[in-house]
């Protein structure tokens, strides 16, 4: 398995160098000169990059499994972690100090005001609806009262 692996690595290897330098210049070559179309050019790219993608993903492959990688990307992830700890810590606590400072309301103020609000909202809403309801009741015509003369 592992000689069928870096076989294949060999020939992927050999494929992008036969394309970047010598497939991909004799093509570009023929097609300026007008020997050759966009179809000859198109078809080197793309053998060169299906070698590449194959190259790549076989050593990303290869790299996740030994094991001095993923102990070395367990140990940076947990200084990572550590450090993300300590840094939301600091960031608290100047926060706090400066929010403080510059008197604005703390979260639970906050919270309530939105409670507060929420409950007025609430009050407006059914007294809107009362006055809707009477708004959208038949009136009643008064009767007309008739003009008064004015002596002139």
């Amino acid at each position: 398995m592992a000689e069928t692996n870096v076989a294949n690595m060999m020939t992927d290897a050999m494929k992008v160098y036969k394309t970047l330098f010598f497939d991909l210049p004799v093509a570009g070559i023929r097609q300026g000169l007008g020997l050759a179309d966009d179809q000859e050019t198109t078809t080197s790219v793309w053998g060169g990059y299906d070698a590449m993608v194959r190259l790549t993903s076989q050593g990303i492959d290869n790299l996740y499994r030994t094991p001095q990688f993923a102990e070395a990307t367990a140990r940076a992830l947990d200084g990572f972690l550590r450090w993300q700890q300590v840094s939301n810590a600091l960031t608290r606590t100047a926060l706090t100090g400066l929010t403080q400072a510059a008197g604005l309301p703390s979260a639970n103020e906050t919270r309530a005001l939105q409670a507060e609000i929420r409950s007025l909202r609430e009050e407006v809403v059914a007294l809107r609806g009362v006055t809707e309801l009477r708004a959208a009741s038949p009136k009643v015509e008064q009767p007309a009262t008739p003009l008064k003369r004015v002596a002139a």
